[in-house]
């Protein structure tokens, strides 16, 4: 079920890992169907999938995680299904990563208190980006400079690239609106930083 997402074009991996959560379907595995499932709505997500399709899928996978009373691993996929739902605009906020699937501010006090470093970089990465796409700067301003150059958590996964890009534009951003040398600075180091990725991919 592991597809090696940072050596492929991204949707070139979406048979191979929906292939893998059919097949765990039919033998029963229910610990790598919930994680299949996870990955595949993540990589749809970041392929332009359509949203209502991606929240169909997560809906449709949780349930038949139920079956298999395994839906612990779903909860990883929270961040995500609250921002589809923000852009969708089904939440009341939408530069707010709260709503019916997850509550950014009790998410981030729980995570942070456990020490899950991934989980908290993946609430700052779907809030940021809420905030940014929905025009709070403000806020977006805010989980940059507690997240700046953190990317590296992800081990590899596509999400330290939007982590860096969307790190990217906020920075760029609060320098033209600021005109402070540390917004220039982080976003000076982003751009570096996706140049050298670029170049060795």
């Amino acid at each position: 079920g592991i597809v090696f997402t940072h050596c492929r074009p991204l949707h070139l991996c979406l048979e191979p890992v929906a292939k893998a959560y059919r097949d765990c379907a039919k033998i029963g595995d229910s610990e790598w169907l919930v994680t299949n499932a996870a990955l595949f709505a993540t990589l749809s997500f970041q392929c332009g999938k359509e949203l209502s399709s991606v929240e169909i899928f997560l809906n449709e996978a949780e349930e038949s995680a139920k079956k298999w009373k395994t839906t612990t691993g779903f909860h990883n996929t929270r961040p995500l299904y609250q921002a589809i739902l923000n852009l969708m605009g089904k939440a009341n906020h939408p530069t707010l990563l709260e709503g019916d699937a997850i509550s950014f501010t009790k998410e981030i006090s729980n995570e942070r208190g456990r020490e899950m470093v991934q989980t908290t970089s993946r609430l700052q990465l779907y809030q940021m980006r809420v905030a940014y796409m929905f025009g709070d700067l403000d806020l977006a301003a805010h989980i940059v400079q507690e997240s700046h150059g953190t990317e590296g958590v992800f081990f590899g996964k596509y999400e330290a690239c939007e982590h860096l890009f969307y790190d990217g534009l906020v920075s760029f951003a609060c320098a033209r609106k600021t005109n402070e040398d540390k917004w220039t600075t982080f976003a000076q180091d982003s751009v570096g930083k996706m140049r050298r990725w670029a170049e060795n991919a």
